[in-house]
């Protein structure tokens, strides 16, 4: 279990680096999910957001049984860390936490900028969240990250990475071609 000293920073860390990416991608755009990846000397915090139609093929709330299950299906692969990433064995991490999220934004909501004709035709936006706490055995043996996202949901493009480690901050772009990068 992570100490609560290093626990705070960590979650300052992050809150601070999600309203920094937050800001420079206000729009969610189909196709591409963001990963942000907090890296301290007992471990890590990952946090995943995606728009929905990227992993159930819709951005609304499910109407019928069948799309109710598809975003629970969904839910349920965003809280498997292991389903989503691998991490090197020696570094000996283990998933503390983990839970996901669907949110589903009403339509017109927090878009001044549109008109009143642009708003009927949006029809809102739903994404997913997804947030993990992981204490690893040696960080220093975090030299790597691959995902199989894109095996879960083909509809997924692209995954923005970006990393914050005690020695500084790093980024990539992982496609289905390349889902793999150097930490």
């Amino acid at each position: 279990m992570r100490k609560p000293s290093t626990l705070l920073p960590l979650s300052l860390l992050t809150a601070g680096f999600a309203i920094t990416v937050a800001n420079a991608q206000d729009a969610h755009v189909h196709g591409e999910a963001i990963l942000q990846l907090v890296i301290d000397d007992t471990g890590a915090l990952a946090t995943f957001q995606s728009p929905a139609a990227n992993i159930v093929g819709f951005e609304r709330q499910p109407e019928s049984d069948s799309q109710k299950q598809t975003v629970a299906d969904a839910i349920s692969q965003l809280s498997n860390f292991a389903a989503l990433f691998t991490l090197p064995t020696a570094a000996g991490c283990t998933v503390d936490d983990a839970h996901a999220d669907f949110e589903v934004e009403a339509a017109g909501a927090d878009h001044d900028d549109h008109d009143e004709d642009e708003m009927k035709a949006e029809a809102g936006h739903a994404e997913f969240h997804a947030e993990f706490e992981l204490t690893c055995a040696n960080t220093s043996n975090l030299t790597s990250l691959q995902t199989n996202a894109f095996d879960l949901f083909p509809s997924l493009e692209a995954l923005e990475v970006k990393v914050v480690t005690p020695s500084g901050q790093a980024g990539a772009e992982l496609t289905p071609q390349n889902p793999e990068m150097a930490l």
